[in-house]
Parts: structure tokens; C-alpha cells; sequence
């Protein structure tokens, strides 16, 4: 769990700037510029004196402190290169070189003197595009982390963000999704949980407890936070949300700007018995009550597929409910039955995003043709829109659509061709929204 650490009063005792980042490593694509513009908006940060400058490596990874000193001594020598992830930091960006001798009784400085450093700005982020063996990991998209504090405030003055070539999509229909992607490793280095569920008793919010290093601890728990933008893995629609800006108030070094926060409707106002019970309670319960199990979902994907919307209908979606080739663990199994399912085979189902802990629900997909990435289902992108040959439900696709339930199969007369697409549910069109006028009462 994680607690609220109360930085009210700090907030009228310090000076601060608008939270700029310099971005070292020199790019032509448009997701640093805009994922660096909305957070130099989004956050303030506690002002320092004088420009940035970071410590040297040591050769031999052993480093001293000597009382009442800010700076970091190198026992024996500094190493040649100093790295902040995979990124060789520039000389002009780095300290003097501080070494001690062996018996630590010998401290001073060594070789060149300071760098000019780099003024006006309160992070450096060094941005890399490396296959590194970290690359190799599964679904990995990118990773970051900060590699310096600041000695005085202790915080971060420093990191990198590293983007996996093989896995950036060059897609125009990826582009948002790469966006938040950035966001999220740049945010690298708790009331308010309360009042978006809805649950005055909520003690702190719950951390990621699956996905292996890096994943678990590191981020929101996803079967509560599903979309937002710093759960452990990217699915659909991320957003950066109140509770993410306050958790990065929270640790003292940054004021939030909320105006920048992004809707969260997931789990929005659906209290104690979401946030703090399982999804199959949850499910349960709103079956015992007659009602849908949003924002979970229990059927079974199939073929032809059975479409339905995201949560937010801003999507075509399928309820990602699937059959592992071996029974998950068993405080993950959450079907007493399932039409069509033998009870024996229970064990082998459910949702396809493990680290939201196998809860079921409504995702956003791809479609594909051989392998290739074909189109996203977002109505909100016009490149998503159909061929018109093989536009069944007369759907459209742009900034003004929506998804919407369809009653039944469409089919496509061309000709003395009838020809009927098997997966239906749901599609997207435009829609117009019209401002009523409020009625006159009649005498």
C-alpha cells in the first residue's frame, strides 16, 4: 500500500519554477516534444541554484561521503565515461572528478575541472533509441529510470528514457499510444484515490504486485487503475490521471497543475466494494443485482467475435476473456460457470492482461491480415476508417464518432451479392450533439 506523506505546509515555505526538461539527445520525432511540453506543464519544481551538474562514475563502483559535503568521492580513480542508463553523459555536463585515497584520509579534486553544466533547466532527460539487452524482454516498448539525485533536495536531476526500436510503431493510428508511452518513462524517476472511488475508508492505493522487475511495486495495480497511463502496461486509451499528479506532489519536489489531468472514468465513483474486494465479488455482486458486470465483462471471446464498446465508447471492443494453456492460480479463478464451459475447465479461464490480476474486460484491439497491423478500432481516428468494400456495418470513423451497439448483423447488397459480416456488436459513427433548449411550461 501507499500512504499519503501530507506536503501542504511545504508548499508556502518554497520558492518554485516551472519544471523544465532538457532533452539531450537530439530526435526528429514528434513524441518527446509533445510528451516534454505536457509535463513542463503539468508540474513545478522546488528551484535550485546554479545550473545542473552531475557526479562522475567511479572505476571501481565505491563511492564515499564525507560530512557536511554535497559531493560524492570516488575511491581511487573516476571511471572514463559516466552513463545515466545507456547514454555516455556529455564532459561538458559533469563535475570535477572527486577521488580519496584508498585509506579515505586523502580527499580532493582530480583532472578537469567542472563543466559548464546546463543552465535554466531543473532535469536533464537523455533520450536513447538502443536495442539494449533489456530489448530482448518480452513486450518490452521502452524503459526508464533517474540515474542522479540532487544532493541538497534529493531528488531526481536526472534520468534517461530508452525506446526499443523493434517495438515503435510508425502507425499514424499508434501515435497516441507511443505518446502516453513516453509520458509514462519521462514520470519515472493520496486522498485523492479516495475521492475518485468514492471510498472515504480507502487507507492508500494499491501498487502492482505481478509483471517481475521493474513492473511490480513500480506502478498503479491495474485491475483498479486498468487505463491509466502508469499501470504496468499499455492496453488502451491511457490517461494521466488526478491521482498520478498527486503522488508526484506528494513526494515534496513538484507542485501538480490538475488542470492537466486527464479523465479516469475507470472505477470512477464505484466505491469500497470495487477497490477493495476482487473482481469476482465485484461481478457477483452486480449479477445478484440484475446488472452488467462493467467494467468487467464475461464473455467469451470467440469466433465470429462478439463486439461491444469500451467503457468510455470511444472504441470498438471485445471482452478479453480467454482459455490459458494451463490452469492460472487459483486465487485468480473466478468463474463458477461459464455457458457452453465444462465446470472441470473453469481453472483455464480468464482475462487476458495477467498483471490486472485475470479480471476479464472490454479492451480495444487490432486488426490484422497476415501479421500485419491492419487498423486500430479508436472511432476518433479517421485512418481507422474500413475499406469501403469491406465496410459492412456502414461505419465512420473521425474525430466526431462514437462507439454504438447495433441490434443486429448488417448485410452488404452489391449487385445480386448479399454478403454478411460475421463479427458484430458494435461499430463507430459519427454522431452530432444537439443542445436542447429547456421546454416552456405550458399554462
Amino acid at each position: 500500500m501507499l500512504n499519503k506523506t501530507p506536503a501542504g505546509s511545504l508548499l508556502t515555505t518554497i520558492a518554485w519554477c516551472p519544471f523544465m526538461i532538457l532533452q539531450e539527445t537530439k530526435t526528429k520525432d514528434a513524441l518527446f516534444p509533445q510528451a516534454i511540453d505536457y509535463l513542463q506543464k503539468a508540474f513545478q519544481v522546488r528551484k535550485q541554484a546554479g545550473p545542473v551538474l552531475l557526479s562522475r562514475q567511479c572505476a571501481t563502483n565505491q563511492y564515499l561521503r564525507k560530512k557536511d559535503d554535497p559531493h560524492r568521492y570516488c575511491q581511487g580513480a573516476c571511471a572514463e565515461t559516466t552513463r545515466c542508463g545507456p547514454v555516455i553523459v556529455p564532459e561538458q555536463h559533469l563535475q570535477q572528478c572527486k577521488v580519496c585515497s584508498e585509506n579515505g584520509k586523502s580527499c580532493g579534486p582530480a583532472g578537469e575541472p567542472d563543466g559548464a553544466g546546463l543552465q535554466d533547466a531543473d532535469f536533464v532527460l537523455y533520450v536513447s533509441g538502443l536495442t539494449t539487452e533489456r530489448c530482448g524482454q518480452e513486450n518490452i516498448v521502452a524503459y526508464a529510470a533517474y540515474c542522479q539525485l540532487e544532493a541538497a533536495l534529493d531528488r531526481p536531476i536526472a534520468g534517461y528514457a530508452n525506446l526499443c526500436p523493434n517495438m515503435i510503431s510508425t502507425q499514424p493510428q499508434e501515435f497516441i499510444g507511443m505518446l502516453s508511452t513516453v509520458k509514462h518513462e519521462i514520470i519515472h524517476a493520496l486522498e485523492e484515490a479516495r475521492k475518485h472511488f468514492d471510498c472515504p475508508v480507502l487507507e492508500g492505493m494499491e501498487l502492482e504486485n505481478q509483471g517481475g522487475l521493474g513492473t511490480e511495486l513500480n506502478h498503479w495495480e491495474k485491475r483498479l487503475l486498468e487505463n491509466e497511463a502508469m499501470t504496468g502496461s499499455h492496453t488502451q486509451n491511457r490517461v494521466f490521471s488526478r491521482i498520478t499528479l498527486a503522488i508526484m506532489e506528494d513526494t515534496g519536489w513538484y507542485r501538480a497543475n490538475y488542470s492537466m489531468a486527464e479523465r479516469l472514468d475507470w472505477g470512477r465513483g464505484m466505491g469500497c466494494d470495487f477497490v477493495m474486494k476482487s473482481c469476482k465479488f465485484w461481478m457477483d455482486k452486480q449479477r445478484h443485482t440484475k446488472q452488467k458486470a462493467a467494467p468487467f465483462c464475461d464473455a467469451l471471446r470467440s469466433n465470429p467475435l462478439q463486439l461491444t464498446c469500451r467503457q468510455d465508447h470511444m472504441a470498438v471492443a471485445v471482452c478479453n476473456l480467454q482459455k490459458y494453456m494451463k490452469n492460472i492460480p487459483a486465487e485468480y479463478q473466478y468463474f463458477d460457470g461459464i455457458p457452453g464451459i465444462p465446470f472441470q475447465d473453469l481453472p483455464y479461464y480468464g482475462g487476458s492482461v495477467e498483471i490486472a490480476d485475470y479480471c476479464p474486460f472490454n479492451q480495444e484491439f487490432s486488426w490484422h491480415l497476415s501479421g500485419e497491423f491492419q487498423r486500430s478500432s479508436n472511432c476518433r481516428i479517421a485512418e481507422n476508417q474500413p475499406d469501403q468494400s469491406r465496410n459492412y456495418g456502414a461505419e465512420q470513423y473521425g474525430p466526431d464518432s462514437v462507439c454504438l451497439l447495433q441490434g443486429s448483423a448488417f448485410v452488404m447488397e452489391q449487385c445480386t451479392r448479399r454478403m454478411a459480416y460475421p463479427d458484430w456488436g458494435s461499430g463507430c459513427y459519427k454522431v452530432l450533439l444537439i443542445e436542447l433548449n429547456t421546454p416552456h411550461q405550458i399554462m
